[in-house]
């Protein structure tokens, strides 16, 4: 059993943070994607999109990419706090 646990310590990378680090970088970018589409208004401005067939016109709801920017920011940031990107 000791064993066992010896060659997988071995096997887990020694910078784990970094893919948290990543995750946390993109969370907090399309945060801040969201936030200035509500401080500029651009979610109140019609944009075309393509569904495959046509163009429809559209609005990016910034309150959408900010809440998904926090939601993606929590499990990296809880990990990071907790220490569990550390091999022991």
């Amino acid at each position: 059993m000791e064993d066992e646990k010896e060659k997988h310590m071995e096997q887990m990378p020694k910078h784990r943070a970094f893919t948290l680090n990543v995750i946390l970088v993109c969370g907090l970018l399309i945060f801040l994607y969201g936030l200035y589409s509500k401080l500029f208004d651009n979610d109140k401005k019609p944009h075309l999109f393509f569904d495959g067939e046509n163009y429809h016109k559209g609005v990016i709801n910034g309150l959408y990419f900010i809440f998904v920017g926090l939601v993606i920011c929590i499990f990296p940031v809880y990990h990071l706090i907790k220490g569990n990107h550390k091999s022991k």
